[in-house]
């Protein structure tokens, strides 16, 4: 406790999320296969909208601001709507929509399996990478090469 006072004790930091996957993997995991459960029973129920976004509206979520403002896609318009196509096994669709649905999903299934994993073994399973600067510039990266896929798309087809 901190209590102001010079020579007095300081306060642990607070914990980070991967420390606290690192002290109860198995409760971690089961939060994580959850919320994909979830994910993947919400991608089933909505009905993929024919514009090849606006699904997520289905889910009593509010039309994407910075489209509303701009009138352009943000980079994950559509994403909603082609994870409800990937469901369904219309993967064609579902590229259309927004590209990054395929890897998102694929992503899902990956997190469903290691989660798996860690409440069979009770293992840490989130490998040290996923959190590195070079892993977020990566990401970035690929979210912006879509991105700029889809303006090009909208606007010369």
């Amino acid at each position: 406790m901190t209590s102001g006072a010079p020579g007095a004790a300081v306060p642990a930091a607070a914990s980070r999320p991967a420390d606290w996957m690192q002290r109860s993997p198995r409760l971690a995991s089961l939060g994580v296969l959850a919320t994909c459960a979830a994910a993947l029973g919400i991608g089933r129920l909505v009905h993929p909208s024919p514009a090849g976004y606006g699904t997520h509206q289905q889910l009593f979520m509010p039309p994407c601001f910075f489209r509303l403002t701009t009138g352009l896609p943000c980079p994950f318009c559509g994403t909603t709507t082609g994870f409800a196509h990937i469901l369904r096994g219309e993967f064609a669709e579902a590229f259309a929509c927004n590209p990054i649905a395929l890897p998102v999903f694929a992503l899902l299934v990956l997190v469903v399996v290691m989660s798996l994993y860690g409440i069979v073994t009770g293992r840490p399973w989130v490998p040290g990478w996923v959190y590195s600067a070079r892993t977020v510039r990566i990401v970035f990266v690929i979210v912006l090469i879509v991105w700029v896929y889809n303006l090009v798309h909208l606007f010369l087809l």
